[in-house]
């Protein structure tokens, strides 16, 4: 999916001197901290909440937030997994959270691409 076509899902039609403004929530949940990167480690494995804390290096109270985000958006769903007669809850995309990634994907590259546009010598 092409950058413009993710602004024009998700961004409505407010400008500031013909600069469109990113107000809805959903795109800004992008741009929050370790969102992204959660994403695409749980699209190669279930993990769990120490598993993610330490691989992202993420503060506890930021990754909880993070989790209740996508839980509330229906992009991750808790699963219990059975190790050595215990319960251990794991973390994995729904089918939801995986038709995003093709789309995080393009969205983080293109991010790279601006990045490296602008603040290249």
């Amino acid at each position: 999916m092409q950058w413009r076509i993710i602004l024009r899902l998700n961004v409505p039609s407010i400008h500031n001197h013909g600069v469109p403004k990113i107000t809805t929530m959903r795109l800004k949940l992008l741009y929050k901290k370790h969102f992204c990167d959660i994403l695409i480690l749980l699209e190669r494995a279930p993990m769990s909440f120490n598993g993610l804390e330490k691989t992202v290096g993420v503060y506890p109270d930021t990754l909880n937030k993070r989790l209740k985000e996508m839980l509330k958006y229906d992009l991750i769903e808790p699963i219990v997994d059975v190790v050595d007669g215990k319960n251990r809850v794991k973390h994995r995309l729904t089918a939801k959270g995986q038709q995003l990634i093709p789309t995080l994907k393009e969205f983080i590259k293109l991010a790279e691409e601006l990045e490296s546009a602008i603040f290249s010598p």
